[in-house]
């Protein structure tokens, strides 16, 4: 008997040391010994990626506001903006129990997948607490280590808009109203190949720019009255339709392959209105009237790790009208409402950043 307690202890920790060695989530003391491509990735020096996080435990454990926000690179995707934390203190962003989940943990030798390098959260004094209080970091384009997303901080509130939904003749627009670049991009790479666009990354950025411009048809347009009908599009037909002060929620016939399966979630939510005037820059070749635009936040569920997919960007409904394709694009008042995206942001914090760029634009004609 204890021969046999003896052989499953040592069956433990052997198993446990495999976990530990191979866990990109627990690093040794250095990651020296780790060779590129080691995780499967070979974007990235294993020394770096830990040295990269060492400064950002050294910044947290000084409780050095501005040094731990000078790690990021433009804005982070998820958590506060730059703006937000200026001129305030550490204590104000982050609790101490953030701090404590936080420096629990070290900075690993490789990332966790496709989804960049953790530090903070997993397993603290006996439970598991997710990764709630946790910082991510990866390379940037430009080959730079940066700070991408730190969740459990504190962020602003934006004020709720009395309706954070959109409707047209007192009918909601649904989810699918707004098209959205998916994971694979293949719709905008078939468009950026189809009408020889030279810049891809701006048009990622800025389609609106480009119709009635490079594109000379109405490519990535959303039919309006489709969208009032939430059966239209047979792939992604909605159901349990529900209007919160959160915006709008749904589900859709995709099913999770989870057991049992379920329906995939999806949201969005108004943020604010977006003038007319601005609308027309934002598009200034469409030979149409823009009626409305906003600014919207969307979401969808994509089940499995990956969590979900978010989207921001505004988007435009425009009173277009066609003649023959051949002759290009003509206006027949009234004759097609259309749902144009008009600009795609990187997050929330990159939309909120150009909602106060266009106030400070208009506070400057003013003056």
């Amino acid at each position: 008997m204890q021969h046999d307690v003896k052989v499953i202890k040592k069956l433990f920790f052997f198993i446990a040391c495999l976990f530990f060695h191979y866990s990109p989530a627990v690093a040794d003391l250095n990651c020296s010994h780790v060779e590129f491509g080691e995780y499967d990735y070979d974007y990235y020096d294993p020394e770096e990626a830990y040295d990269f996080g060492l400064k950002i435990r050294g910044f947290v454990e000084k409780k050095d506001l501005e040094g731990l926000f000078s790690l990021v690179q433009g804005e982070l995707r998820n958590g506060p903006r730059k703006s937000f934390v200026k001129d305030k203190e550490f204590s104000e962003i982050f609790s101490d129990q953030w701090v404590r989940e936080f420096l629990s943990d070290t900075p690993p030798c490789g990332p966790l997948g496709w989804r960049g390098f953790v530090i903070g959260g997993g397993w603290m004094d006996g439970e598991f607490r997710g990764l709630v209080s946790s910082v991510w970091y990866d390379v940037n384009k430009e080959d730079k280590w940066t700070i991408f997303s730190i969740q459990g901080a504190v962020t602003e509130k934006t004020l709720p808009l009395p309706m954070p939904i959109w409707k047209i003749n007192n009918r909601i627009l649904h989810y699918h109203c707004f098209p959205v670049i998916s994971l694979s991009g293949d719709t905008f790479e078939d468009i950026v190949d189809e009408f020889s666009i030279s810049d891809e990354e701006d048009f990622y950025e800025n389609p609106g720019q480009y119709f009635g411009r490079e594109i000379d048809r109405p490519v990535l347009h959303r039919d309006v009255d489709r969208c009032l009908d939430q059966n239209a599009y047979p792939d992604e037909q909605l159901a349990d339709i529900k209007i919160t002060q959160n915006g709008y929620s749904a589900k859709t016939n995709s099913l999770l392959l989870y057991w049992p399966p379920r329906p995939l979630n999806v949201y969005y939510e108004v943020i604010a209105p977006v003038t007319k005037k601005q609308c027309r820059e934002l598009a200034p070749a469409i030979n149409g009237t823009c009626l409305q635009s906003f600014l919207i936040s969307i979401s969808k569920e994509s089940g499995g790790s990956m969590g979900y997919q978010k989207w921001y960007g505004a988007f435009g409904l425009f009173d277009i009208g066609y003649n023959d394709p051949f002759e290009g694009w003509a206006m027949r008042k009234g004759a097609n409402l259309k749902m144009v995206p008009l600009k795609y942001f990187e997050s929330m914090n990159t939309m909120l950043n150009w909602i106060d760029e266009q106030e400070q634009l208009q506070y400057n004609k003013t003056r």
